[in-house]
Formats: structure tokens, sequence, C-alpha cells
């Protein structure tokens, strides 16, 4: 009984040992596992601080960029502010340079027409020039041509040619022996491929008026362009003319008219009774033809160049043609015999494309340079029906 006692009291001794060694070991792990949560949990909260710290950086950070990018934005402003007055400033420095040159062109224009006798009233003002242009219905797309000159210089008739129509053709200007245009006439482009407007302008003889007042009067100030007109002699109101048109800076074409008549004159002025029954030998009359287009030419550049001498005006090209050869090419055939004809449309749409750029004209201009080869190429064709004229495009 004694030993049965002795043994248990000696297991409960033992197990409570055991759970005493149990508790020691769970006590000692419970304590590592403390010390790891707590290294863990100082290692968060330096994380915690680190992230909080660079959470404040990076409002810090981001604060800084707004303030960069408001400094950005108002720098910006201000460059284009200063950009803007810039930009006005140079706009306002080149209109007073404009007005400067204006105002130059002005003082030497009134002083040329001083220098010419003409007194600054009788100088076209602004409102004046301004009420020609409405007058002639002046458009910014079209260039405006005037056909001035003496009486039965034949204007009418080389409008008609540079429109492409007979005298007899409905809205074709009226023609004769008598001066026929009392009042400037306007004759519209036929269409949009050729932006031309033409004027015809009463003669100086028209009104009894020559020089400066013809020229005033006419309104011939107001246009892109001018053609001197004559059919004989070169005379005073033609050079007056040109004078006005150097003074205002205006493109001037020196022409002759009635070519065709001029030679058939010359010729018959040199034929003998014996060669008057042989008129119609082919090959004298070529000849005859030759040696008459020749002796024109020469005594009208002479001419020409002659008074513009006399009267201090640069050198400048004489167009001779006969309307009739200007009216085919314009039509899109081959006359037989030319002059200048060709090299005046051409020299007229160049113009025309120089003040008044547009696709129009600039394709214009190109077919000409292109069927100006053609023709010259085939030049001693007589056919007078083939279209040589390649991609020009008639004007009606």
């Amino acid at each position: 009984m004694g030993s049965s006692s002795s043994k248990g009291a000696e297991d409960r001794a033992r197990r409570a040992e055991e759970a005493a060694r149990e508790a020691v070991a769970t006590a000692a792990k419970a304590y590592l596992l403390t010390a790891e949560t707590n290294a863990k949990l100082v290692e968060l909260m330096n994380d915690m601080q680190r992230i909080q710290a660079a959470h404040d950086q990076l409002e810090a950070l981001e604060e800084r960029i707004n303030m960069m990018e408001e400094i950005a934005q108002q720098a910006t402003q201000r460059a284009e502010e200063a950009l803007q007055r810039m930009a006005e400033a140079d706009e306002n420095a080149r209109e007073a340079q404009e007005e400067a040159g204006r105002a130059i062109a002005r003082k030497d224009e009134t002083l040329q027409f001083y220098e010419a006798g003409i007194q600054p009233a009788d100088i076209p003002s602004e409102e004046e020039i301004q009420a020609m242009k409405n007058k002639i219905q002046y458009d910014e797309n079209i260039f405006h041509i005037a056909i001035a000159g003496t009486s039965g210089s034949g204007k009418s008739s080389l409008i008609n040619a540079f429109r492409g129509l007979r005298s007899t053709s409905p809205g074709a200007a009226p023609t004769g022996v008598m001066e026929t245009t009392t009042e400037m006439a306007r004759y519209p482009p036929s269409n949009s491929e050729h932006p031309l407007a033409w004027f015809d302008i009463p003669g100086a003889g028209t009104h009894q008026v020559s020089g400066w007042k013809y020229f005033k009067k006419q309104g011939l100030y107001a246009f892109d362009a001018i053609i001197v007109l004559f059919d004989g002699r070169f005379t005073e109101t033609d050079i007056t003319i040109l004078e006005n048109c150097s003074r205002l800076d205006i493109p001037s074409f020196i022409v002759r008219s009635k070519a065709d008549v001029h030679i058939h004159n010359i010729i018959m002025a040199k034929q003998s009774d014996d060669e008057e029954e042989d008129e119609y030998d082919p090959r004298r009359l070529q000849q005859q033809y030759g040696a008459a287009k020749t002796q024109l030419v020469k005594q009208t550049q002479a001419s020409v160049k002659l008074n513009l001498k006399q009267t201090e005006l640069s050198d400048q090209r004489v167009y001779i043609i006969s309307a009739n050869n200007l009216r085919m090419l314009v039509k899109n055939k081959k006359p037989r015999k030319v002059i200048d004809e060709i090299e005046l449309i051409r020299d007229v749409y160049l113009e025309a494309l120089v003040r008044r750029a547009s696709d129009a004209l600039d394709s214009a201009v190109s077919d000409l340079a292109r069927w100006e080869g053609v023709f010259y190429q085939d030049r001693f064709s007589r056919s007078q029906d083939i279209d040589v004229l390649h991609d020009w495009e008639p004007v009606l």
C-alpha cells in the first residue's frame, strides 16, 4: 500500500516536472516569438516612418512641381504676350515703312508731275482713284487693260482680236472708219480661264483733249496695264500716255496696228507698171512681202526709239501686229504670216500673271509657252485649219 502511494507520487512529480519543462519551453518560445514580433513591429514602424517621410517628400515634390508648372505657365504667357507685342510692333513698323514708302512715292510722283508742269490739284487723289475703280467695276481677281491711242488707230479691232471675235460677232466692240468710241466701254472676261477685262478708251481726238488732261479725264491711272496703240505716226499723245504710265508705275505696251495694210501699201508703192502684170507670181509676192515687212519693222522700231529717247523715256519694245492674225491665234488657228502677235499675247498674259497671280493665269501662261514652241517649229506650214496651239483654251 505504501509502496503504491510512493510510486503514484513519483509519477505526479515526474509529470509535474515535465509540465514545468514544457511550460518553460513554451514560455521560451513565446518569448522568442514576442521578441521577433517586436522586432518586426519596430521594422514595420521604421518602414511606416520611411513611407511617411517619402510621402511627405512626394507631397513636397508635387508642390514644387505645381509651383514650377505655374511659373512655366506664367513665363509662357509672358513670352506669348511679348511675341504678340513684337508682332504688333513689327506690323506697325511695316505699316509705317509702307506709309513712308508711299509718302516718298507720292512726293516723287508729285515732283515728277510738277516738273512736267502738272499742278498738284490736277493729280488724282485717293478718292478719285477709288471712284474711277468703282466706275470700271474694278475686281482684284481680274487684270484690267485699257486700250488707248488716237482716233482711228484700231482700238476696237484690237479688243475684238484679243477676245477672239470678228467685228460682226455678238458682243464685239463696234468698229468703223470714223471714231466709234465716244465713251469708255468695258468688255469683261469671257470665261474664268482668261481673267482679263478690256477697256476701249476714246481717242484723244474725240474730246479735243491731249496730254495729261486726256490721261486724267479717261481715268487711265486706275488700270492695271495700258496698251498704247498707234496706226501710222507715233504721236505726242502716245508719248504723254507712256510718260504718265512711267510716273505711276503702270505697265505699258506699245503696239502698232494694221501691219497687213502697211505692208500692202509698201509693196504697192514700190511696184512699177511692169511688175503689176506679175503681181500674182507667188515667188515674187513672197519676196516683196519679206522686204516690205523688214522695212516696216525697221522704220517702226527706229521711230519709236527716237521718240522715246527725245522724251528721256526708257527704251521699250514695240509690237507690230495685224488684228486678224491676232484673232486667229487667240482662236487656236495658225495664220500664214505673223510678226509680233504671239509675243504680244505672251507678254500681256505674263504681266497679268505677275500682277494678278492665279491658277487660271498660271495655266494659261504655261500653255502659251508650249504652243509658242510648237508654232515656231511648224513655222513654214501653210495650213490655217490645224490647231497647232496645243493645250491653249480659246477665249470663247
